[in-house]
C-alpha cells in the first residue's frame, strides 16, 4: 500500500521532499513484482571496503542526493560497508557474515544471492520500513523515482522478508547480473 507522508528534510542538500510511503510486503506491490520483476544474481567480485567502527558511529548512505538511510554503527556489532559508488551501509555482524566472505588475503566478496528487483514503479520519491528496523527502533530507507525495489530470495526461490531499495539500476547492475529477461520471470509464490 502506498500513502503520501509529509516533507522530509532528510535531503543531503538540505532540500525538502514529499515521500510515498510503500509497503514492500503489500499484496499491491508483490503482484507488481509478478508483473514487472526481473531475476538476478549477486556478482562475485570484492567490494570496495569493510572496516569496523572503532567507536559508536553514525554512518548515511546517500544514493542520488537523497540520504538513503541513516544508521548507528557499533563497535563489535556492526561492519560498515563501502559500496560501488562510495556509499556507505552498515551491517550487523551476523548479517554481513550471511552476505560475505573474508579470505586469507584480506579481500571480501559478495556470498551467492538471487534477488527479483524491479524499478520504483510510482514514479516519485519513496520512503520504506528498513529490514533492519525493530518497533523499539523504526528505520526507514529513502529513494527517487529511479530506485530500485528488491526482494531477497531463498534456496527455493521464495520471496524472504529481505526487502529493501537499491539506488538505481546502475547500482544494482555494479553489484548483480540479470538472469532471465523479464518475460521469463514467473509469479514469486
Amino acid at each position: 500500500m502506498a500513502k503520501e507522508t509529509k516533507k522530509d528534510p532528510s535531503l543531503a542538500k538540505g532540500n525538502q521532499q514529499t515521500f510515498k510511503e510503500v509497503d514492500l510486503r503489500a499484496d499491491e506491490v508483490v503482484a507488481l513484482l509478478a508483473e514487472k520483476g526481473e531475476l538476478f544474481r549477486r556478482k562475485i567480485e570484492p567490494i570496495r571496503g569493510v572496516r569496523d567502527p572503532e567507536t559508536d558511529e553514525e554512518v548515511q548512505t546517500i544514493v542520488n542526493g537523497i540520504v538513503e538511510s541513516t544508521q548507528t554503527a557499533k563497535p563489535g556489532e556492526h561492519k560498515i560497508i563501502t559500496g560501488s559508488k562510495g556509499e556507505e551501509f552498515v551491517f550487523t555482524v551476523g548479517k554481513y557474515a550471511d552476505l560475505y566472505v573474508d579470505d586469507s588475503q584480506g579481500n571480501v566478496t559478495p556470498r551467492e544471492r538471487r534477488i527479483l528487483a524491479m524499478q520504483n514503479p510510482y514514479g516519485t520519491n519513496v520512503r520504506i520500513e528498513a529490514p533492519w528496523s525493530t518497533p523499539e527502533d523504526p528505520q526507514f530507507q529513502d529513494g527517487t523515482a529511479e530506485a530500485m525495489f528488491t526482494f531477497g530470495l531463498d534456496e527455493a526461490g521464495e520471496l524472504t522478508s529481505d526487502r529493501y531499495l537499491i539506488g538505481d539500476r546502475e547500482m544494482l547492475l555494479n553489484n548483480y547480473e540479470p538472469l532471465a529477461p523479464p518475460e521469463t520471470v514467473e509469479q514469486p509464490k
